[in-house]
């Protein structure tokens, strides 16, 4: 026939300490500094637990550039890779259902006729394309010769697809009078970085 076993406290094996408090509620407390807990696998985690996080650095550089404006160069309007990127293995963009990506980077600006301006957006790549976040005529009016800009950012992604999943950090110009020539990656001795975390 079942029973039920009711009590509050659960001790030590020398009757010392309380080990386990159950309240009138039913909630357990566990009485010891800094417990060691192991969740098995049926754990439910609350939503938005981060399951995986990795993060990618990227040395700065003070000669990596990209000139727009065609002539064997890349078109203005057209966005290019800055380097700092990182991918997601399908095993683990499948721990969760959402992905949120933080970026720090640097740039370099020529300036154009009238400003040292780009644009910029993180990108995911694969398994299909879409911006995750975008910003536009970021630098400022200034036409001297080389105009450094911090860019920093977030953008949260859902996970729709069983695969790996790539995010990319681009930019761009529009026209010769905010410049032509982007350091991707400024300035030697920096460090940029892409970080990603897989939330439940």
């Amino acid at each position: 026939m079942p029973s039920d076993l009711q009590v509050s406290n659960i001790r030590d094996l020398n009757n010392a300490n309380s080990a386990i408090t159950i309240g009138s509620d039913g909630q357990i407390i566990v009485n010891q500094n800094n417990p060691t807990i192991t969740l098995g696998s049926n754990t439910t985690l609350p939503d938005y637990s981060v399951v995986h996080a990795q993060t990618y650095e990227l040395a700065g550089s003070s000669t990596a550039t990209v000139t727009f404006g065609g002539g064997g160069q890349p078109s203005f309007n057209s966005y290019q890779d800055t380097g700092l990127e990182i991918t997601i293995s399908q095993a683990n963009a499948t721990k969760g259902s959402k992905i949120l990506v933080f970026y720090s980077h640097g740039l370099g600006i020529n300036a154009g006729t009238s400003s040292a301006q780009c644009h910029y957006r993180l990108r995911r790549t694969a398994p299909s394309s879409t911006d995750i976040h975008q910003a536009k005529y970021i630098g400022n009016q200034s036409t001297a010769v080389t105009t450094r800009v911090g860019v920093n950012g977030q953008g949260l992604d859902d996970r729709t697809a069983d695969a790996d999943y790539v995010y990319k950090l681009q930019c761009t110009m529009d026209s010769t009078s905010a410049g032509a020539t982007v350091y991707i990656n400024w300035y030697g001795g920096s460090l940029n970085t892409i970080t990603a975390l897989v939330l439940k």
